[in-house]
């Protein structure tokens, strides 16, 4: 065990991508709030029965026969499987069936809506990816009212604010912004540069795509793959896309052969913004999208030979919102696309109240691959990875050095900006890693230029899926089958990445590797996803945390050459038995708590690693049909290690004694102490920086008055836009016996943001839940729990954020009855936090961690 050291990262001014939600503009009203509602599956099927013969499900029948022979007759040009032909079709049966359904019960929704005074001004069915819809109100207490009664609904599911998305914008040298970039004067057709140039070796791209070709495989480019780009559209005029002047047009000569545009140039997402128009050409106004799909799928990318698909949900500028983004991604699972690529981002949030969970679920259902990027905020502390936004899909860091600019093949480091994890459950965020400093693009005007960002990682690993399911369809014509749907799925592309992964050493201190919550399992290696046909179960490993005893795991080890589409076509017979010398790779240790880690604006490495043992240095895998071969893992916990509070990590490598074999890792992660045990609120700490120290004494846990403000995050309680105490008009409550004076009027006119209370999380909050007290402390009862769905940064970065308490004076009385707030009655104010969960504490029967705060401050209520 090397001697424990630390080393704090010192910062660097980036343009991280933080998640900055804004209220939805609305197509007939301004200020408005949308509400995402998923309708039960019986309501679905009740409602399908009843609308079958109306005139709508039969224009709804016809209409999706249109679309799906335009799908499949588009598929079939690009050499698409009579399998994903026919998936396609399906898709579109399904949703004739679907969409009168949906309408029926959204007419319903808005007709009971109206009865209680509320409007419903806007509509948007989903089909393929959610049983539900969007529904839009004229203000966000309207949305506030309309969500509790559809939570009262027995036809309703779920329902989510929807938010707004910014990019992952890319880190540009200079920092010079998009728009000067696409300035840039030489062409791209002049231009040699790939974004594979400097990486091919590191990435074992070179090594796959010469291995397939000697092994008689055939040649590896994408194509007969779809690869779709959630974006800001792409520029298809360019030569690099075909010099086309339309989706597919001309026919025959076009890389963008599929596409739409859901909000126009104008749009901006924003509260106040013009309003989405619909159906023009996707064509790219802001840069992003076109920078991204070069990467993925041109002449100059990963997989030239893949065909791409534009899906416009940003406009020239702003933000892109959940009902669009949901839209898209339903769309182009309907046209067939086989990896969709999202470079955007969320904050950490929480998996299980994302809205994307469901999303993501129905969509991976229909074999679509999806990756996205990880975000660019690694200079801003742990837990900025993002884990809300399209729950489910393969998260991608980046490697690549950031500063000076050297090819990835001369050094393999990580990319400063790329954000950190973990899953505030422990589980792995983000997975893997790709090159993503100064890869070579193309901008929206056909201008080379070098750009860096998770917005690259995450197409670079999109075009590497395409290349991955053009050799699975090769191996299964080869075999003279169909390929299996479990052979191409999304998570035989995740096992495969991770499992063939290689770490990255830390550059402080080259005995241990980059943490699992900064890289995952490591740098992408093509070769050994391609050729490895080792099956390890669990394929990444979250441990309890605490561990005061050694903990034995246990690792299945299965032989499976369907996974291995290069190796299968080598057509050798394997040995009885494979043998494997079994390594532990340690990682370095990160922290995760140290008073306000934003204070720092750091990450500090601890290199501390668990103590990793295993049952033999040696295992033999049989070979053999269906045969399993166990592996266990004994971890325990060095007293330095668990003396301190911090996230361990490091990968256990399977190092095979055939040299022509590919190692296989398994990443495994864990924290040293009790993770339900962990502080959820900062505490001041002089020491570390007494400026902010102050800061926090001052302005954390206080109850704050802005009357009639307007929320500036739309699905997120959190208002981290709005300085502090600034935002506090009506008053500040800097003491505990300050008194504010309250209008009872306001907050039933104004419910959303009038009351506040700041709050400063250096762990991810899951759930906030206000006591209201009387004015000598005693209980009176509790407001609703405040909503984290839409996900943010829940964890406060070196500012005191408010929270929106969405309160209008109402609440659940100790009797569990409804009450009011009097007025000239004084109250008080209690917050009850409820943090995280590790994913290994769970089978433990551990409780999320919790904390509980009396609000600074009281209020007289007036009338």
């Amino acid at each position: 065990m090397a001697a424990a050291a630390s080393q704090a990262r010192a910062p660097r001014r980036v343009l991280a991508a933080a998640l900055l939600l804004v209220c939805l503009a609305s197509t007939t009203a301004a200020r408005s709030t949308t509400l995402i509602v998923e309708f039960s599956r019986d309501a679905v099927s009740t409602a399908s029965a009843a609308a079958a013969d109306t005139p709508a499900a039969i224009a709804a029948v016809a209409a999706a026969a249109d679309a799906a022979a335009v799908a499949v007759a588009a598929a079939e040009r690009r050499g698409a499987s009579a399998e994903k032909q026919a998936a396609i079709a399906a898709m579109a049966s399904e949703a004739a069936y679907t969409i009168p359904a949906l309408a029926a019960i959204t007419s319903s929704v808005s007709v009971a809506a109206a009865s209680s005074g509320i409007e419903v001004v806007g509509h948007t069915s989903y089909s393929t990816v959610l049983r539900g819809a969007a529904l839009q109100t004229r203000s966000a207490a309207d949305a506030q009212r309309l969500k509790e009664q559809l939570q009262q609904n027995p036809a309703v599911h779920r329902v989510w604010y929807a938010g707004a998305r910014r990019l992952v914008e890319p880190i540009l040298p200079g920092n010079v912004s998009m728009s000067s970039v696409h300035l840039a004067s030489t062409p791209a057709a002049a231009s040699t540069a790939s974004a594979t140039d400097g990486n091919a070796a590191a990435t074992g791209l070179a090594k796959a795509l010469s291995n397939t070709r000697a092994s008689g495989g055939g040649s590896l480019d994408g194509s007969g793959t779809l690869v779709c780009v959630v974006d800001t559209g792409i520029n298809f005029s360019n030569d690099i896309y075909g010099n086309c002047y339309g989706v597919n047009q001309p026919q025959g000569q076009c890389k963008v052969v599929t596409g739409y545009d859901f909000v126009g140039d104008a749009y901006n997402g924003r509260l106040d913004g013009p309003p989405a128009v619909r159906g023009g050409p996707p064509v790219d106004c802001m840069g992003h999208g076109s920078m991204v799909a070069s990467v993925a799928a041109t002449a100059n990318g990963v997989a030239p030979g893949a065909q791409l698909g534009s899906y416009r949900v940003f406009g020239c500028s702003g933000y892109a919102v959940d009902d669009v983004i949901i839209e898209a991604i339903d769309r182009a699972v309907r046209d067939g696309c086989d990896v969709i690529n999202l470079s955007l981002a969320s904050g950490s949030g929480f998996a299980s109240t994302s809205v994307y969970s469901s999303v993501m679920h129905n969509a991976l259902r229909q074999g679509v691959l999806v990756v996205k990027a990880a975000g660019n905020s690694g200079e801003e502390g742990p837990f900025t990875a993002d884990v809300f936004t399209a729950v489910g899909a393969i998260s991608a860091a980046s490697v690549g050095d950031d500063v000076l600019g050297l090819p990835l093949d001369a050094s393999l480091v990580a990319s400063r900006f790329s954000s950190y994890g973990p899953n505030p459950s422990l589980l792995l965020a983000p997975h893997v890693a790709a090159p993503g400093a100064f890869i070579p693009v193309v901008t929206m005007h056909g201008s080379s230029y070098r750009a860096s960002g998770t917005s690259f990682a995450s197409p670079y690993i999109a075009g590497v899926l395409a290349l991955w399911l053009q050799a699975q369809q090769q191996q299964a014509a080869r075999s003279g089958r169909p390929l299996a749907a479990a052979e191409a799925s999304q998570a035989a592309a995740l096992r495969g990445l991770v499992s063939t992964a290689k770490g990255v050493r830390s550059d402080g201190n080259s005995s241990f590797l980059e943490p699992v919550a900064k890289l995952g399992a490591g740098v992408i290696q093509v070769d050994a996803l391609l050729a490895n046909q080792l099956r390890v179960t669990p394929y990444m490993l979250s441990l309890p945390s605490n561990i005061s005893q050694p903990t034995t795991l246990s690792i299945n080890l299965t032989w499976d050459p369907a996974a291995a589409p290069a190796a299968a076509a080598a057509a050798a017979a394997p040995a009885a038995a494979v043998t494997y010398s079994v390594q532990h790779e340690p990682a370095a240790a990160i922290t995760v708590s140290n008073g306000w880690y934003g204070s720092a604006r750091a990450i500090e490495y601890v290199y501390q690693a668990a103590d990793v043992r295993f049952n033999s240095s040696k295992v033999a895998v049989n070979t053999s049909a269906g045969a399993q071969t166990e592996l266990k893992v004994t971890f325990s916990l060095p007293p330095a290690l668990a003396s301190q509070p911090l996230l361990y990590s490091g990968l256990i490598k399977l190092q095979p004694t055939d040299p022509s074999l590919p190692p296989v890792v398994i990443p495994y992660q864990g924290f040293s102490q009790d993770w339900s045990g962990l502080r959820i609120l900062a505490k001041p700490k002089s020491d570390l920086s007494p400026a902010l120290a102050a800061t926090l004494r001052a302005q954390q846990n206080a109850l704050c008055y802005a009357p009639r403000s307007q929320p500036q995050i739309a699905s997120s309680v959190i208002d981290q836009i709005s300085s502090v105490p600034d935002v506090c008009s009506g008053g500040f409550a800097a003491e505990m016996d300050q008194q504010l004076n309250v209008s009872l009027a306001v907050l039933q006119e104004s419910p959303e943001c009038s009351l506040r209370v700041t709050l400063a999380p250096e762990v991810p909050l899951h759930t906030l839940f206000m006591d209201v007290l009387d004015a000598a402390g005693r209980l009176l009862g509790s407001m609703a729990p405040l909503d984290t769905s839409s996900g943010s940064s829940l964890a406060s970065v070196g500012e005191v954020p408010s929270f929106c308490l969405r309160f209008n004076g109402s609440f659940r009385g100790r009797d569990g009855g409804l009450t009011w707030l009097r007025p000239g009655n004084v109250y008080r104010l209690r917050a009850r936090l409820r943090g995280p969960l590790a994913a290994g504490d769970l089978a433990l029967q551990r409780r999320p961690s919790k904390q509980v705060v009396f609000i600074k401050g009281k209020f007289r209520v007036g009338a």
